[in-house]
C-alpha cells in the first residue's frame, strides 16, 4: 500500500510513511483519491468504497481496509442519517426575524450580496444582476487572499463564459471570506457593517464533489448556510434571502421511497432513506434544505430554488466543461460508446433559463417561504440519457454506439479518459443491489414546478424553455470543442 501511495503523492519525509499518514494531509486531492481506488482494483483485484477510505485515510487504516477485504470483508459506508437530521437542527438557535422585509427593488436600495459567484451559474446569475433595472451595485463574497485576487477570479470565471463586461468594475465590490466561519470570514465589524448595506442576498456559493462525503461538504454547506441566513437578518435590517440549491437534495428517492411525484414544498423527511445511496454533496443539500424549511416556518424571508442539471447557455452554448455531463460527453467520444441507461432522465435546464426564471421569481414581494423547481416544465420536455448521447453523436456527425452498462464499465477502466477518472468510484462502485450510483437514478419521479409555473406566469412575454435538440446540442460542442483546443484534442478530432 506504501508503494501505491509513493507512485501518486509526493514521495515521502524521509524515503517512507508511517501508519497514521494521512492520505489528504499529505496533499492528496479527490482526484488522486480516485485514483487510488482504480489502483487498488487493479493490484489486489479489491472494489473498495472510496467513502469507506474517507473515514479515516491514514495507511495503517487503509491497509487495514484491504487486509480484510481480502479476506472477504470490506467495511460499509456509516449511516449517517441520525446525524443529518440532528444537524438540520443547528439553525433552531437562530432568534425569529422581526421588522419589515426589505423591498430590495426600491430605488433607495437594489444592493445585492451574493455568495458562489465564481461558480458556473453563479457567474451567469452575476451577469444577469449587472445589467438588472433594480440593481444599483452588486457585492460578492469570494474566498481569496485579498479583494483584487477575488475581483480577478471573478474576471476569469466570467470570461471563461464570455461574460466580463469591463463596465461590471464600477458597480462589483468583493469582500474575501468563507462561508464557513460565523461571520463569512469577514470579522464581526465588516460582516455587520455589510449586513447593514445589503438589500438582498443571493446564496449560491457550496461545496460540490460527487466523490467525498458529507463529512468534507458540512462545513461549506451545512454550516455555511446557518451563516448566510444570519447575515441576512444582521445589521438591523430583515433581507429576503434566495437560496439556490438542487434536486438533489431529494437523491434516488424514485428507486428507494416509491415516490412518483415529488411536490416543491413537500416535507423532505419523505425522501431521507435515499439519500444514504448517493453522495456527501447531495446529502449536505438535504440537510442545509431541512434546516432552511424550519427557518421559514419560523418566518424567515427565504425563497428555494431547485435547478435540475444546469447545462449551457441557449444561445452562447458556454457550458461548464468540468461538470459531470460535459465530462461524460467528452470521455464517451473518446471511447466511442455510451452507457445504456433505461428511463434515466436529467432534467435539463440551460443556465440562462434558470437565471431569468430566478430573478423574475426573486422580484416578487411574494416570492418567499414557497420552494421552486427549475426543471423542464412536462415530462416530454425532458430528455433521457440514451436520447442525449444520440444528439451528441449527430451534433458529431460520427454516431455512438450504446453498450450496456458493465460493459461501458469495463471499458471505461481500460481506456481510462483523464475527464472521467475523478468520477470513476461514482460509476462504478456497486452500492445497492449490484448497482452503482448512477443507474440508482432510473425511474426518476416527476419533479411538481406549481408554484414555479405560477410564478412565471407573468413572465414579460413568457418564458420558454429552448428543447435540448441537435442544434442546441451542436453549440454545447463546439464550445466545449473549442475550450478543450487549450490543451486537449478537440471532440471533432476524438477517436474511438
Amino acid at each position: 500500500m506504501a508503494g501505491l501511495w509513493a507512485s501518486i503523492l509526493a514521495a515521502p519525509v524521509g524515503g517512507y510513511y508511517d501508519d497514521d499518514d494521512d492520505f489528504i494531509s499529505l496533499g492528496g486531492s479527490s482526484l488522486q483519491a480516485s485514483l487510488l481506488v482504480s489502483q487498488i482494483r487493479q493490484t489486489f483485484g479489491l472494489e473498495v468504497p472510496l467513502l469507506t477510505l474517507y473515514r479515516d485515510f491514514s495507511l495503517g487504516a487503509v491497509s487495514a481496509v484491504v487486509a480484510k477485504g481480502l479476506e472477504g470483508s470490506v467495511p460499509a459506508a456509516p449511516d449517517e442519517r441520525e446525524r443529518w437530521v440532528a444537524d438540520s437542527l443547528i439553525g433552531d438557535h437562530l432568534p425569529a426575524p422581526t421588522g419589515p422585509v426589505i423591498d430590495w427593488r426600491r430605488p433607495d436600495e437594489g444592493r445585492v450580496f451574493v455568495t458562489g459567484a465564481t461558480g458556473f451559474v453563479g457567474a451567469f446569475l452575476l451577469a444577469d444582476l449587472m445589467r438588472h433595472q433594480h440593481v444599483s451595485r452588486v457585492c460578492c463574497l469570494v474566498r481569496a487572499a485579498n479583494g483584487e485576487e477575488g475581483l480577478e477570479r471573478l474576471r476569469t470565471g466570467m470570461g471563461k463564459y464570455k461574460l466580463w463586461d469591463e463596465a461590471f468594475a464600477g458597480r462589483l465590490d468583493v469582500v474575501t471570506g468563507r462561508l464557513e466561519d460565523e461571520h463569512l470570514g469577514m470579522g464581526a465589524q465588516q460582516f455587520e457593517a455589510m449586513a447593514r448595506w445589503s438589500s438582498v442576498v443571493f446564496h449560491l456559493g457550496a461545496r460540490v464533489n460527487y466523490t467525498q462525503p458529507y463529512a468534507l461538504h458540512r462545513d461549506a454547506n451545512t454550516l455555511g448556510t446557518v451563516n448566510v441566513v444570519r447575515f441576512s437578518t444582521a445589521g438591523h435590517r430583515l433581507k429576503p434571502l434566495h437560496y439556490v440549491s438542487s434536486i438533489s437534495c431529494f437523491g434516488p428517492t424514485g428507486l428507494v421511497t416509491g415516490a412518483t411525484t415529488v411536490r416543491e414544498d413537500e416535507p423532505l423527511l419523505r425522501h431521507l432513506d435515499a439519500l444514504p445511496l448517493d453522495h456527501g454533496y447531495a446529502q449536505s443539500q438535504w440537510v442545509a434544505e431541512q434546516l432552511v424549511g424550519r427557518l421559514i416556518s419560523r418566518g424567515f424571508p427565504i425563497a428555494v430554488y431547485r435547478p435540475g442539471f444546469v447545462t449551457g447557455h441557449s444561445r452562447s452554448g458556454a457550458c461548464n466543461r468540468d461538470d459531470f455531463v460535459s465530462r461524460l460527453i467528452e470521455a464517451c467520444c473518446e471511447m466511442g460508446c455510451y452507457p445504456l441507461l433505461p428511463n434515466q432522465r436529467k432534467e435539463f435546464v440551460p443556465v440562462d433559463y434558470v437565471t431569468a426564471a430566478i430573478l423574475h421569481i426573486a422580484a416578487s414581494p411574494t416570492c418567499a417561504g414557497k420552494a421552486y423547481h427549475i426543471v423542464p416544465p412536462s415530462r416530454d420536455a425532458s430528455v433521457d440519457m440514451d436520447a442525449t448521447m444520440q444528439l451528441v453523436g449527430e451534433a458529431l456527425q460520427r454516431p455512438l454506439r450504446g453498450v450496456p452498462y458493465s460493459e461501458w464499465v469495463d471499458r471505461l477502466a481500460v481506456v481510462a479518459p483523464l475527464r472521467l477518472l475523478p468520477l470513476q468510484p461514482m460509476l462504478a462502485e456497486k452500492i445497492y443491489s449490484g448497482r452503482t450510483r448512477w443507474e440508482l437514478y432510473e425511474n426518476m419521479p416527476v419533479y411538481d414546478t406549481s408554484n414555479t409555473d405560477a410564478a412565471l406566469a407573468d413572465y414579460p412575454g413568457g418564458l420558454e424553455l429552448p428543447p435540448l435538440d441537435e442544434s442546441l446540442m451542436k453549440r454545447y460542442i463546439s464550445f466545449i470543442d473549442e475550450a478543450a483546443r487549450e490543451g486537449a484534442a478537440p471532440l471533432s478530432s476524438a477517436v474511438a
